[in-house]
């Protein structure tokens, strides 16, 4: 079993007084001793331990998948918060987390009806996507930062869409849903053309693949790349993350280690996950 636990803390920029960390719950003991299966967990922290930002590490699974496609392509992955991967000739270029995916769509859902989530995007659809709004929060510096770089819900949360937007109240709160869904597309977008060096599909995974407002936003967005989901390639895009962790489940117990450079910043070669027999 590969667990990656729940996120609930991401912090990979340290300081003297506050050192970097990531923490992820779920208890890979109790999971190997109820099951019997050998478990591997805890994937992120010896990579922020070798100096890296210990996210994302789905690039290292996409590279697998873009053979599949000649070894080209970008990869997008939609949960939480958006990781992008630019793979060329079957090499990662390049993956980071290009800013919110899911995470402030959610929350703004949440405080204005009822349900988890905005279901087929259809609140959003119904509302004017305001280009001031996008282009204010665009403006936030973390967008224009070189990789490597991570984020997490500790920066992109309500907080932030409450200072970020001074007049946020004033719109009709369909509008800012429809809004938000563009800043999802619309930062992927400008990291996917950024990068893309003459790629020309953008495979998309995660939870975000199923939102037609978020996919019709990134098509708009990305109109010299065809946009689609990572069935293409043969695997549904609600699998990805999972397989890709108990991919990594499997390359850990078979003691390989990787260089996450270009993704993370880390120096040299890491394994990656802790072994819990079962």
């Amino acid at each position: 079993i590969g667990s990656h636990g729940q996120t609930i803390r991401h912090r990979p920029q340290g300081s003297a007084q506050s050192p970097s960390f990531t923490w992820q719950i779920g208890d890979a003991n109790t999971i190997a001793h109820i099951t019997g299966v050998t478990t591997v967990a805890d994937f992120r922290r010896r990579d922020l331990a070798a100096g890296g930002q210990g996210a994302p590490l789905a690039p290292l699974f996409h590279q697998g998948l873009a053979a599949a496609a000649g070894g080209q392509g970008i990869f997008l992955n939609i949960g939480g918060l958006s990781n992008l991967t630019v793979i060329r000739s079957g090499a990662i270029i390049c993956g980071f987390d290009t800013g919110p995916g899911n995470t402030l769509i959610d929350h703004w859902f949440t405080s204005h009806c009822e349900g988890s989530f905005d279901q087929d995007g259809a609140w959003a659809l119904s509302g004017q996507v305001r280009s001031e709004l996008v282009t204010q929060w665009l403006s936030d510096p973390y967008f224009d930062r070189e990789p490597p770089k991570s984020t997490g819900r500790e920066y992109f949360n309500h907080n932030w869409l409450s200072t970020n937007t001074p007049a946020l109240h004033t719109y009709p709160p369909e509008d800012i849903a429809a809004s938000l869904v563009d800043l999802t597309a619309a930062a992927a977008a400008r990291a996917a053309t950024t990068f893309s060096g003459g790629q020309t599909h953008l495979y998309v995974c995660g939870g975000g693949a199923n939102n037609p407002a978020i996919m019709a936003r990134l098509a708009t967005h990305c109109s010299n790349l065809t946009v689609c989901s990572t069935l293409t390639l043969g695997i549904h895009h609600d699998w990805v993350e999972a397989a890709a962790f108990a991919w990594l489940a499997h390359e850990r117990l078979n003691d390989r280690r990787f260089d996450l450079g270009v993704i993370t910043g880390s120096a040299g070669t890491v394994p990656l996950g802790v072994i819990y027999p079962a």
